[in-house]
């Protein structure tokens, strides 16, 4: 979030950076319009919830969330229309980060005399999300249960209205109080935190950590293979383990399909926990991308006959794993004529790579100062990566592609490498 200088300046824009290497390098996908931070006065730079003293900062934050590219984001704005202190909104992108919808409004309670304020947001790996946020003074929370496109309505999340929990260490920063408390998702259930003053000391009411949970819904949890992962092999079987139970009477083999192959038969275990689905034969037949599906409320849980939420996810069928086999120069070997100049370098793969994933920006080069690729193109097949390297001078040079820079049918990455070539 850009907090334009605080002191007092409430005026706030949302910023979102998206990386695309791991967090080695970051962009600015988004920046979204002005707006005003939740807040009722200032204390120096920061904005305050409360007055007469000033306490609890708060400049407007939320947290972030992602899942199968779609990018949610939850923060706190005041309403200078009513002077209303703090109301929670809620964007969403399907574009990676890029743009974004307008706001919605999470929090229900719209009297200006009360703030919502400190929100925080999870999703699990079944599409979930959990907002939650702080208003004067008990814990709400919202739940979508389809990835922000719809929300349930507003709900109490901490069991009691507290008093307000004040700050009575002379050492903390006066003006502190439950700062980060982020939202997470585990497997089974989203988990957070807060801190209230349900618990007076000496008749003064004072922070203290208090965390609940709330469960993601009848969902896969864990299947074999494992979604995202890489595979040599053309399994039968397929394993689906469920957040609970699944009730064995609404549980079908066509409930689970491979590349839009359905399973023949299934058998239960694990408490009925896990189904495992076979196959007479191998869904599995090209290398690539293969993706596994289960649609909403294909079978039910048995304790409360709930359908389970809709799952898909892809795992990447790849014979052999995509490495570099050989260079030219080669490891010691050196370019000529001597520096400055262009040089060709060639990467050799052993099998043909994806043409889409190969850019000038997966070499790098290090240890001599100046050199740089300014050029790349497939021949051989797609199995030799031709670089174009310039060099302003002589010496030794690292050449290096990290691991996952390149692909192969689609979703096989290479193994990290990394030479050293003598130049003179």
């Amino acid at each position: 979030m850009n907090e334009n200088g605080g002191n007092g300046n409430f005026t706030r824009n949302n910023l979102i950076y998206r990386s695309t290497d791991g967090g080695n390098t970051w962009t600015n996908t988004y920046t979204g319009p002005a707006f005003q931070g939740a807040h009722r006065t200032n204390s120096g730079y920061f904005a305050c919830m409360y007055n007469s003293p000033a306490y609890w900062r708060h400049m407007g934050w939320g947290e972030p969330a992602a899942f199968n590219h779609v990018v949610s984001y939850v923060y706190a704005a005041s309403n200078p229309g009513n002077n209303d202190p703090g109301d929670v909104f809620y964007i969403r992108s399907t574009d990676s980060g890029v743009t974004f919808s307008a706001p919605f409004q999470l929090n229900s309670n719209t009297e200006a005399t009360k703030g919502q304020w400190q929100p925080n947001l999870s999703v699990s790996d079944a599409g979930t999300l959990f907002a939650t946020s702080t208003p004067c003074y008990q814990m709400h929370a919202r739940k979508s249960n389809d990835n922000g496109v719809t929300w349930l309505a507003d709900d109490t999340l901490s069991d009691v209205a507290s008093p307000l929990p004040l700050q009575g260490d002379p050492g903390i920063q006066p003006l502190y109080a439950g700062d980060y408390d982020y939202g997470s998702s585990i497997l089974t259930k989203h988990v957070t935190s807060w801190v209230d003053g349900r618990n007076p000391i000496n008749g003064a009411s004072q922070q203290d950590a208090f965390t609940d949970r709330e469960l993601v819904g009848f969902a896969v949890t864990t299947t074999t293979p494992a979604c995202n992962s890489i595979i040599n092999t053309q399994p039968v079987d397929f394993i689906i383990n469920l957040s609970d139970p699944v009730d064995p009477a609404t549980v079908q083999a066509t409930d689970f399909t491979v590349n839009n192959i359905a399973a023949n038969s299934f058998a239960l275990s694990n408490g009925n926990a896990t189904i495992t689905f076979h196959f007479n034969s191998s869904p599995v037949v090209t290398q690539g991308p293969q993706t596994m599906h289960i649609p909403a409320n294909a079978f039910n849980r048995a304790s409360d006959n709930q359908g389970n939420f809709e799952f898909m996810c892809d795992f990447c069928y790849a014979i052999t794993p995509l490495q570099v086999t050989t260079t030219n120069p080669p490891v010691g070997g050196t370019f000529s004529p001597p520096a400055p100049g262009d040089y060709q370098y060639d990467v050799n793969f052993n099998q043909a790579v994806d043409p889409a994933s190969v850019q000038t920006s997966d070499l790098t080069l290090t240890g001599n100062v100046g050199g740089s690729v300014t050029a790349v193109s497939l021949v051989n097949g797609n199995t030799t990566a031709r670089f174009t390297v310039h060099f302003n001078f002589g010496g030794s040079v690292t050449a290096s592609i990290g691991a996952g820079a390149i692909t192969a049918v689609g979703c096989n990455p290479n193994a990290a490498f990394s030479l050293k070539t003598i130049m003179t």
